[in-house]
């Protein structure tokens, strides 16, 4: 279950800037809320809880919006299969790098 606040980030283009805020926001809260300012713990606190930042979730959401527009194309039989090819080199050539 992702946050409202990455409801429809998917299929935009978000630079790196873009996606180390969102991080930042959720970084700083959690250090509020755990009353520390060391980022290793928070990293631990992540980790236990299974909770991931905001980066991690929208690559796996696009990835997962991805794989439902080119299901689609073929169920449908639209000529969407080239563009998906077409979207998915654009992606992995620059917007995929930027979220590593």
């Amino acid at each position: 279950m992702h946050s409202v606040l990455l409801y429809g980030l998917e299929i935009c283009p978000l630079n790196k800037a873009e996606l180390h805020l969102r991080d930042f926001a959720v970084t700083r809260f959690l250090m509020k809320l755990f009353k520390t300012s060391s980022i290793a713990v928070i990293k631990d606190c992540c980790r236990y809880f299974g909770s991931k930042l905001p980066s991690e979730l929208l690559e796996i959401l696009f990835k997962k919006f991805y794989d439902t527009l080119c299901t689609y194309s073929i169920i449908v039989g639209f000529p969407l299969l080239g563009v998906c090819f077409s979207t998915y080199v654009f992606l992995q050539m620059h917007v995929l790098p930027m979220c590593w």
